[in-house]
């Protein structure tokens, strides 16, 4: 007689674990929220809000607190990048697109030949662990979509290649010291810094399960089919980023992951 057995795949992307770096960390709800939280941008009106970080969730909540009528400033560490649908952005001749087309195969990720690890996972996945996570940040270029250009250029403030070094309230004012030694006050601090992921944030896990699930160095440990140390539990997306760099959690990836899950299911 054969006996069916429960398999659980989990896939719930990147929303539950928002990154705080230290100077905000004790600031979370306090005038300070992820880009990533549902909030109502209308409460900006008339204030200034900062948004800190140029990926898409800050570049996005710098758009909406602006549509909102709040006055916007951009604080990014690097410089803020502009992905565009059809890549190149700027005219070349057949020849030059084709080179471009060689060495950026994959929209967002660079440099080359670096990006091309994201098109095999299976040889991002067997570099030794500390080269991974190194590949991995030179990997994954943050940067905005298209459409959210027309929002931002010539219409919000961007400071670019200073950080954050110190936050303080003062009343109802948050203010911030910045790396280049000027400060900024406002009203509201809007956090775009990526992710980590982390085994507690998945409460709907049950402690008995989540204790079987081996972690090391914070990530689940995945075999080839995205398996965890607990039978018939599956980890996807996000989930697997450490294991199989960065494509785990975009659509991009989806097709190596199912095929690799249904292969496992075999």
């Amino acid at each position: 007689m054969k006996t069916s057995r429960r398999i659980m795949v989990i896939a719930v992307g990147v929303t539950p674990f928002p990154y705080a770096p230290p100077p905000f960390e004790g600031h979370i709800g306090d005038g300070v929220t992820h880009a990533i939280d549902r909030q109502d941008y209308s409460a900006y009106s008339g204030g200034k809000v900062i948004v800190v970080g140029g990926g898409q969730g800050g570049l996005e909540a710098a758009a909406l607190a602006r549509r909102a009528g709040a006055q916007v400033e951009l604080v990014v560490r690097s410089q803020v990048r502009w992905f565009t649908d059809r890549e190149p952005y700027k005219p070349r001749t057949p020849l030059q697109r084709r080179l471009y087309r060689v060495a950026y195969p994959v929209v967002g990720y660079g440099p080359p030949p670096l990006n091309r690890l994201a098109l095999h996972p299976d040889a991002f996945a067997a570099l030794p662990s500390r080269p991974r996570r190194r590949v991995a940040r030179r990997i994954l270029r943050a940067g905005g979509s298209p459409w959210v250009r027309g929002e931002i250029e010539g219409r919000v403030e961007i400071t670019e290649g200073v950080s954050v070094q110190r936050v303080t309230r003062d009343g109802e004012r948050l203010h911030l010291a910045l790396s280049d030694g000027s400060t900024r006050d406002a009203d509201a601090v809007v956090v775009s810094a990526g992710f980590r992921f982390a085994l507690d944030k998945m409460r709907f896990l049950g402690q008995d399960i989540a204790r079987r699930i081996a972690v090391r160095e914070g990530w689940p440990v995945l075999d080839r089919y995205f398996r965890t140390t607990e039978p018939g539990l599956l980890f996807v997306g996000f989930a697997a980023e450490r294991r199989f760099g960065p494509i785990a959690r975009f659509v991009s990836g989806s097709r190596f992951t199912a095929h690799r899950v249904a292969e496992g299911f075999r």
